[in-house]
């Protein structure tokens, strides 16, 4: 609930950025939480948007975080 609320705060503002941190970091709650699958989409998600804004280490380190969801 609060991811949702600050992805929707952060979209008022056009703050694409942390959009992307915040599906990062939502992934990383998840993941904890032993929800490996939506934790590796959240980690996709998060990919996606910091490609496209061209945060290629971001990117990277969430591509890395998806593989592992996987691998779990």
């Amino acid at each position: 609930m609060y991811f949702q609320l600050s992805i929707e705060m952060f979209r008022e503002i056009n703050a694409e950025g942390e959009i992307a941190r915040t599906v990062h970091m939502q992934g990383m709650s998840l993941l904890t939480r032993g929800q490996n699958m939506t934790a590796s989409r959240k980690f996709y998600q998060a990919m996606l948007l910091f490609t496209k804004l061209g945060m290629k280490d971001d990117a990277n380190k969430a591509a890395q975080a998806q593989m592992q969801a996987q691998a779990r």
